[in-house]
């Protein structure tokens, strides 16, 4: 199996990510190219595509795209964040939330698949999660009950949210909020 993963993160710390086989190819920071200041952005078509051709990367070769939520509010629930084309207009990209929403029983992992201009003018699909989220799991594959198979409580506490208390279970990959 040949499927290559790959995160990113559009607004202030850029940054984007790839794993093929459990194993990490790459991991970019916005702020690491060219020696850009510190909370760059990577969200123009340009750079995205720049970094994945540094890595011997196209576009269409990932398999699977995750996309940061951390989108400023254009509805009652959704959230918009934008890619920069290379006309310079912004182009939107549908994402989660910063934060999961207090007192809901949603699985934060349920996210719908929403598709943009990611790389260019043709639509890619992917999935975007909350931050919160994000951190979450972070979290998680990084510990030794990830290593282990074992469920795990998890606590969030980012900057501009409220202390966050998940519970992930590796078995059913559920990750109901508390």
């Amino acid at each position: 199996m040949n499927d290559i993963f790959c995160g990113i993160k559009l607004t202030h710390d850029g940054c984007m990510a790839a794993i093929k086989k459990n194993e990490l190819i790459f991991s970019v920071e916005a702020e690491k190219l060219e020696n850009r200041p510190r909370y760059s952005t990577l969200n123009t078509w340009t750079d995205l595509v720049a970094v994945l051709d540094g890595q011997g990367l196209r576009p269409d070769e990932l398999t699977s795209i995750a996309v940061d939520g951390w989108g400023r509010t254009r509805g009652e629930d959704t959230h918009q964040l934008h890619v920069v084309d290379d006309a310079g207009r912004e182009r939107p990209v549908p994402v989660a939330a910063y934060r999961d929403q207090p007192g809901t029983a949603t699985d934060p992992l349920s996210r719908p698949f929403e598709a943009a201009e990611l790389f260019g003018e043709k639509l890619v699909k992917f999935r975007s999660f909350s931050h919160a989220t994000d951190h979450a799991l972070a979290s998680y594959c990084s510990s030794p009950f990830a290593g282990r198979g074992e469920p795990a409580l998890i606590v969030v506490w980012d900057g501009g949210m409220a202390p966050c208390l998940y519970h992930y279970d590796p078995a059913r990959r559920h990750c109901p909020k508390n």
